[in-house]
């Protein structure tokens, strides 16, 4: 039989046996868990709002589930687009998929859902790719500084116009846009002609000069090509000079003409400058003849005018 000494140490042994199989095993247990890495431009959204989708997704946080599984998501900007690529891996195993969407917004939600349904299927659970309760809980707020920017365009025009002027003219115009992949509104300035209006020695020489505002929307834009339908407003001098009269005299008259545009781009290569042709119709308004002499009509816009364009885009942000 042990004596009282002997079991006192025995009993002892065992304790301290067990407090270090309790602390050299936790650790394995906690690196099991789920590993997750994010990256992505500015305007998306942070990985704090990613790892929330995803336990909204899961129904509990990603940490409750015990996996070595490493999920490594990256996000980068491609024209109007964004390509998600995620890539898990465990142990000799290796996935990846590639995503891509015109909002990174969006495009992270179906990312969050993608992880979850992973991560469900290699705990063994049944996946549950639901999508409107994937986003029923509250998400954080971003940031200040992630909020997204809208992306902003420089163009240059070469214009064909015919029913402003007497005759068919040719002209520039300069301009920029602000908007979204879906969405922009933008500015312009230019100018058409001199043109020649002459018979017999007498008549006038026209231009016109003035701007434009719109609003158009892309119903075809993809990452090389877009087609852009807008809604403009011009505001316009057209101007005379009279000529092979005793007193040639100058006149102006300002006109609005309300009208639309319809675009087709053509990306440049990998560059972030599009190709651009369109045709644009206008209905001036407070059409003005130009007199001669006091008493003869000279000229006035047609009451439909229209425009073919060739220039290019540039997107700067």
């Amino acid at each position: 039989m042990l004596g009282d000494g002997e079991m006192r140490r025995r009993w002892h042994r065992l304790r301290w046996l067990a407090a270090c199989w309790l602390l050299l095993g936790a650790p394995r247990v906690a690196a099991a868990g789920p590993s997750l890495s994010w990256t992505a431009p500015d305007e998306c959204p942070s990985e704090e709002v990613f790892r929330q989708r995803i336990a909204a997704a899961l129904q509990q946080p990603l940490e409750g589930f015990e996996q070595g599984t490493t999920f490594e998501c990256s996000v980068a900007r491609d024209g109007n687009e964004y390509r998600l690529v995620l890539v898990s891996r465990r142990g000799q195993e290796r996935g990846e998929r590639v995503l891509v969407d015109d909002d990174c917004d969006a495009l992270t939600g179906a990312a969050a859902v993608a992880v979850a349904l992973a991560v469900q299927s290699g705990a063994g659970e049944e996946p549950q790719p639901d999508p409107e309760k994937a986003f029923e809980p509250p998400l954080p707020k971003e940031p200040p500084g992630r909020a997204r920017h809208p992306r902003v365009g420089l163009l240059a025009v070469a214009q064909v116009d015919a029913g402003s002027l007497p005759a068919p003219s040719a002209g520039l115009a300069l301009g920029f846009s602000v908007g979204g992949a879906r969405f922009q509104t933008g500015l312009r300035a230019g100018s058409l002609g001199p043109v020649r209006d002459v018979v017999d020695h007498r008549g006038g020489v026209f231009w016109l000069w003035g701007g434009q505002v719109d609003a158009c929307v892309r119903p075809i834009a993809r990452r090389t090509s877009s087609v852009m339908t807008c809604a403009l407003l011009e505001l316009a001098e057209l101007s005379g000079r009279g000529k092979g009269v005793d007193h040639p005299r100058r006149g102006s008259a300002i006109s609005t003409a309300p009208g639309g545009r319809l675009t087709a781009g053509l990306r440049l290569g990998g560059s972030p400058v599009f190709a651009l042709v369109g045709v644009s119709m206008l209905g001036p308004v407070g059409r003005r003849w130009f007199i001669l002499d006091g008493n003869e009509r000279l000229h006035r816009s047609q009451a439909v005018v229209g425009r073919l364009e060739v220039g290019v885009e540039a997107e700067i942000w």
